[in-house]
């Protein structure tokens, strides 16, 4: 007997194969079987890959159609005017372009 299990488990004291009316407890069910035919699981998973394909196909079309609006693209921000100044963008260093109030480097570290 395997650790953990009932000292009644596997045994077959008391257990009857008929039910309170008498009745076999497996009775023969209405077409001769208990689970879905191969038929029916078939077309179930079937009709699963379909939508699963629809639902694929789509997302790509309607992702596809959005990038691809006829919307003519024209110049509207500031710096693409014709007489607009051309400034350099600013270096993404922190050092040189980060906060100005803060306490400086060497003083944290001496602390």
């Amino acid at each position: 007997m395997a650790a953990g299990e009932p000292a009644w488990y596997g045994e077959d004291k008391g257990r009857s194969e008929l039910d309170a009316m008498g009745n076999d407890k497996r009775r023969p069910v209405v077409g001769r079987q208990y689970g879905a035919s191969a038929r029916k699981r078939l077309a179930v998973y079937g009709i699963a890959v379909v939508v699963a394909v629809v639902a694929v196909v789509t997302f790509m079309t309607v992702i596809s159609g959005i990038d691809q609006r006829d919307v003519p693209i024209r110049d509207t921000a500031p710096w693409a005017t014709e007489n607009a100044p051309q400034v350099a963008p600013r270096d993404v260093d922190f050092q040189r372009n980060g906060p100005i109030n803060t306490i400086p480097a060497n003083e944290i570290l001496s602390r």
